[in-house]
C-alpha cells in the first residue's frame, strides 16, 4: 500500500470568496492573522527539523572521519556525507517551498485577485514576516471601491464611476487608483468631486452602501471596470 502525505491548504472558500472580493474587511483581517501564525508555526518546526538533521549529519561526519578509519573509509563517508547534504537542501527546499509556504502563497496569490488594495496590508511579505499576525488597532483601508462601471461626461474630462463602497468616502477627498490587471502601474491620485447614493440622491458622503462617484479628471486616469479606488488613511 503508498503512503500519502497530506499537505494543509487554504479552503477552497475562502480562496474562492477572495478572488470575488466576497468576504468583509474584518474576515480578511482575522484570516490574515491566522494564516500568518500557521506559518510561523510550521517555520519554527522546519527550523528544528533542519537542526536535528544537521547535528545528525556532523555526528555522522565525526563518526566517519575519525583518525582510526581507513584511507577507503575516509573517501567513502566523504562522498556519502556529500550525498546526503546534497539531499538534505532538496528535501528542505521542496518541503519550505510544498507545505510551510504554501497557504501563505495561496493567501496572497487570492487576495492579489480580489483585493489589491489590501496587499500592502496583507500580502505575502507581511505574512511571511509575522507582521500580519501582531494585534494591531485597525489595518482595515477606511475606504476601498471596485470599480463596476464608467461614465463619461460630455464637455468634461470627469468621470463617473459607481460600485459598493467599503467603508466611508466624503465628498472632496481625494482616493488612489490600483489596477490588478496591470501591476506595475504606478500608485495615481485622484479626488472625489462629487457623490451620489441609491436613487441619485446627491451625497457628502457615502458609507457601505452602492454609489457613484465623481473623479475630478478622470478620463487622464482611463478609469475603467475592475480597476479600484481606494484610501489608506481615514482623514
Amino acid at each position: 500500500m503508498i503512503g500519502k502525505i497530506y499537505v494543509e491548504s487554504l479552503s477552497k472558500e475562502y480562496r474562492k470568496k477572495l478572488c470575488e472580493r466576497a468576504l468583509t474587511k474584518g474576515t480578511i483581517d482575522r484570516l490574515a492573522r491566522e494564516v500568518s501564525e500557521k506559518f510561523l508555526r510550521h517555520r519554527k518546526a522546519f527550523r528544528r527539523a533542519v537542526i536535528l538533521y544537521t547535528a545528525a549529519a556532523l555526528l555522522m561526519a565525526m563518526t566517519f572521519l575519525s583518525p582510526a578509519a581507513s584511507a577507503g573509509s575516509v573517501k567513502a563517508a566523504v562522498i556519502s556525507l556529500g550525498c546526503l547534504a546534497a539531499m538534505g537542501i532538496v528535501i528542505f527546499t521542496t518541503i519550505y517551498y510544498a507545505v510551510v509556504t504554501r497557504i501563505p502563497r495561496q493567501f496572497a496569490k487570492c487576495l492579489k485577485a480580489g483585493y489589491p488594495e489590501l496587499e500592502m496590508l496583507y500580502g505575502y511579505e507581511m505574512i511571511i514576516s509575522g507582521k500580519a499576525a501582531a494585534e494591531r488597532p485597525s489595518q482595515q483601508l477606511p475606504f476601498s471601491m471596485q470599480i463596476e462601471d464608467a461614465f463619461k461626461l460630455e464637455n468634461s474630462g470627469n468621470i463617473v464611476v459607481t460600485g459598493f463602497v467599503h467603508g466611508l468616502i466624503v465628498k472632496g477627498r481625494s482616493v488612489f487608483i490600483t489596477d490588478k490587471n496591470d501591476p506595475h502601474r504606478g500608485q495615481i491620485a485622484a479626488v472625489v468631486g462629487r457623490i451620489e447614493t441609491e436613487g441619485g440622491k446627491p451625497a457628502i458622503q457615502a458609507a457601505d452602501c452602492h454609489a457613484a462617484l465623481e473623479i475630478v479628471d478622470g478620463k487622464s486616469y482611463d478609469l475603467r471596470a475592475g480597476m479600484y479606488l481606494y484610501r489608506e488613511r481615514s482623514l
